[in-house]
């Protein structure tokens, strides 16, 4: 018997998953793999072991429904995650799938996988944010300097700012200090926040990737998902997962 005889199909370890991916993600493949084949983009996740161990080649993941700040203000999380809900019915900041159209972006977070929505999902993004934990504070900043005080004025009255305030709210840097204050989110804040700032982040609910700008971080609503990896000995080359998919 020749030696090459024993080499195994560089693809047959992922074969199981995929047949996985063709049953159980035939929405986000209805609706994306053409753009995929043609485009080479996928959506990309970097992704740790909670104990620091390495991830398998593939793996089916449920999507947690408790997730929690790490770098942002737990205030700063439940006022995107509030308005979240009350905009799109889902609370992304908590219970959603991170992920990026590029994979350099990805490989941040950890060993970068392709992954694929299970069943019924949507993608939240904004074309202007790429990381909302580093650009929310400067972007709030912007958003209320810029706003003509008459306006400012209005938006503080009708949100009844004054009310929670030992200080009269009036100007640009009282509205700052009340919104960027660490604790537990009051209601005049909340309704501030989702009545005259959240709108100018751009937020806007897709299930294609191709609407999504490159540079966009990406929170995927969706109950499990199916991860492969992009470095693993026998993960498929994109080509070859474009090619496995189609098949």
């Amino acid at each position: 018997m020749k030696s090459h005889e024993f080499i195994e199909d560089p693809t047959a370890r992922i074969m199981p998953t995929i047949d996985s991916i063709k049953r159980d993600c035939i929405p986000f493949l209805t609706e994306n793999l053409a753009y995929m084949s043609t485009e080479e983009r996928f959506l990309y996740r970097g992704m740790k072991d909670s104990g620091n161990m390495m991830l398998p080649l593939s793996i089916k993941k449920i999507t947690r429904t408790d997730r929690r700040p790490l770098d942002s203000s737990t205030q700063t999380h439940n006022m995107f995650n509030e308005a979240f809900q009350h905009t799109f019915g889902w609370p992304y900041r908590s219970a959603s799938v991170f992920a990026f159209k590029s994979p350099v972006k990805a490989m941040v977070f950890g060993p970068v996988y392709i992954i694929f929505p299970i069943g019924e999902y949507t993608l939240l993004f904004s074309p202007h944010i790429a990381d909302l934990t580093e650009e929310h504070e400067p972007l709030i900043n912007k958003i209320i300097g810029n706003m003509p005080q008459s306006e400012l004025v209005t938006a503080i009255a009708n949100s009844n700012l004054n009310s929670i305030s030992k200080f009269e709210i009036t100007d640009h840097e009282s509205v700052l200090d009340i919104i960027n204050r660490s604790g537990r989110v009051l209601g005049p804040v909340q309704t501030f926040f989702e009545n005259y700032i959240f709108p100018k982040f751009g937020y806007q609910e897709t299930t294609k990737l191709q609407n999504i700008t490159p540079k966009s971080e990406i929170m995927v609503a969706c109950s499990s998902y199916y991860a492969i990896s992009t470095a693993h000995f026998g993960a498929p080359t994109k080509s070859q997962l474009i090619a496995l998919l189609n098949a």
